[in-house]
């Protein structure tokens, strides 16, 4: 399949209500990550073609984000193991090896939460109500990187129907 155009949807209007449980949030990221493997599988074949011939940055964004994550995943993993497996076989100092993994710690889970209180912050808005988001990001994030993992070689998943139980109008988020 040749894909031809896709590009910013500049009014698009998305309605959107995220799980508020965990369970239903691990079901529906499952979901979402089979879903982007089989995307991935079906479409990087058409992205190369199409950025062949187009030779834009629409296509190039597109193909980064079809094939980017999960090798990146896979990349992360095998240098991390790489790095335990060097620092147990004392081919570097437990210094370099925290000041390694800390260059993957740092950005992946402490940046987000500091670039989200700046941007609390430059907005005036309160962080404290958000705090409670803020410490449990780690977390949540280790979860992706737990479903990613469970995803490269258990691709089934059950579609579970999400509640909707918040009733939050659009003038309520502004």
């Amino acid at each position: 399949m040749l894909v031809r155009n896709f590009g910013w949807a500049t009014d698009a209007i998305v309605y959107d209500e995220q799980p508020t449980g965990f369970k239903q949030s691990w079901s529906q990221r499952s979901r979402w990550t089979v879903g982007h493997i089989q995307c991935m599988n079906k479409y990087t074949k058409g992205l190369v073609t199409a950025l062949k011939s187009n030779k834009n940055l629409v296509t190039f964004d597109g193909l980064l984000y079809i094939v980017g994550s999960i090798p990146m995943f896979i990349i992360t993993l095998i240098l991390l193991l790489v790095n335990a497996v060097i620092y147990l076989g004392n081919g570097m100092t437990e210094l370099e090896l925290i000041q390694n993994y800390s260059r993957y710690i740092i950005p992946t889970f402490i940046l987000p939460i500091l670039t989200a209180i700046m941007i609390m912050k430059l907005d005036k808005k309160p962080v404290k109500p958000m705090i409670k988001g803020l410490i449990c990001y780690p977390l949540f994030l280790g979860s992706w990187l737990i479903i990613n993992f469970k995803c490269l070689f258990k691709r089934e998943t059950n579609w579970e129907k999400i509640e909707h139980v918040r009733d939050i109008k659009i003038n309520e988020l502004i």
